[in-house]
């Protein structure tokens, strides 16, 4: 069994201006057996919500149902997510502040991420040389 490998991986980091800087995001690669023990966990979680909201009067007849299909979107989600990221770090091309990016979850370029400083749409674009 192979454990997941992380990497640092640099990207561009564009603005509204000109300006560009780079951003390093840490990422997850999981081979298909670690993605496939990942997706059942996540089922067999929902699926025990589901049990256990079976015993909740009225509420079971949404609750049920909405665990049901709630695990199976969390298992195909993850089944697929090959490059998760973990974080990511980053200068603000148009204030020039360093912060933590917003970028957990499925992993693909490009992205769209918020300066938490001036509020402005940044992209995280093509990797960076």
């Amino acid at each position: 069994m192979t454990p997941p490998s992380v990497e640092e991986r640099r990207y561009v980091l564009s603005g509204y201006g000109a300006t560009r800087t780079t951003a390093v995001v840490r990422v997850v690669t999981y081979q298909r057996p670690a993605r496939i023990r990942r997706a059942a966990a996540a089922l067999a979680v929902a699926w025990a919500a589901a049990l256990v909201s079976v015993f909740i009067p009225l509420a079971h007849f949404v609750l049920v149902p909405g665990f049901l299909v709630a695990g199976l979107v969390a298992f195909r989600a993850r089944l697929g997510a090959q490059d998760v990221a973990i974080d990511g770090r980053g200068t603000c091309p148009d204030c020039g502040q360093e912060q933590a990016l917003d970028v957990k979850g499925r992993w693909q370029v490009p992205r769209a991420v918020t300066c938490r400083a001036c509020q402005r749409g940044l992209t995280i674009g093509a990797a960076s040389g």
